[in-house]
């Protein structure tokens, strides 16, 4: 708290008590707005529960996305199957 007045007292001598005061008003509305800005513990409860609900989600997409990719590769090896009995028979049936 010293040096705050410290330097109130060498900006009055320097620039004026008006001057001064503008200044010094300024420089407090200024970290009023920049403390509005900051995250409170509250905030940082809500984001914390926010990414756990996310990882949930992504969970979910992983195990959808699994699922697919042994979909596709069922669709994939059954076509094939069908295809290379198609071919087989058009071959004997010559």
């Amino acid at each position: 708290m010293a040096a705050i007045a410290k330097l109130h007292v060498l900006l009055t001598e320097k620039m004026g008590r008006e001057t001064t005061h503008i200044l010094s008003d300024y420089m407090d509305e200024k970290i009023q707005r920049e403390m509005k800005l900051l995250a409170t513990k509250e905030d940082i409860t809500y984001l914390k529960e926010d990414i756990a609900d996310l990882k949930e989600k992504i969970v979910d997409v992983n195990v959808k996305i699994a699922d697919v990719k042994v979909d596709i590769l069922k669709w994939t090896f059954g076509l094939f199957f069908t295809l290379m009995l198609a071919i087989i028979g058009l071959y004997f049936k010559q």
